[in-house]
């Protein structure tokens, strides 16, 4: 090997290295973040990574109103549902969904994965599948409100 070629293997290894401690600063300062939002949620109004908390009666409506909005959306599919109609149901669970998430993250998980499924079954226009999305939604409701009525 001559000098030349390994002066630009050593320059090239320099700038490998370079990268690979810039991703790892990167990821520690997203870290901190996350680790600061977090801890600002002290007082009870915000949940792990900026979710916000609501009041057990607040969860209470919005799940009835998810449910109910998810349903007459399922209805529909096939005959005119749309994407941005479901973004409208996907927001509602938004506003509350923090809460449901520091309280029970199991149901958390599947009310997410049931609504996942109707935004799928809206894009497929498959009214079963939109149907069977909406039953695990309800079943996934109706666990949550028995824990925390």
């Amino acid at each position: 090997m001559t000098v030349a070629t390994l002066r630009n293997w050593y320059t090239g290894l320099a700038i490998v290295g370079l990268a690979i401690t810039t991703v790892a600063c990167g990821s520690d300062e997203q870290s901190s973040s996350t680790t600061a939002a977090a801890e600002a949620s002290s007082d009870g109004t915000e949940a792990e990574a900026g979710y916000e908390l609501v009041a057990d009666s607040e969860v209470t409506a919005g799940l009835q109103a998810t449910v109910a909005d998810a349903t007459a959306l399922a209805g529909r599919i096939g005959s005119g549902a749309t994407v941005d109609d479901y973004e409208v149901v996907f927001e509602g669970w938004e506003g509350y969904e923090g809460t449901v998430k520091q309280n029970e993250v199991d149901i958390y998980l599947a009310i997410e994965d049931a609504l996942a499924a109707l935004k799928g079954a809206v894009e497929d226009e498959d009214a079963e599948a939109g149907t069977a999305a909406v039953a695990d939604l309800q079943d996934a409701a109706d666990q949550y409100l028995e824990l925390h009525p």
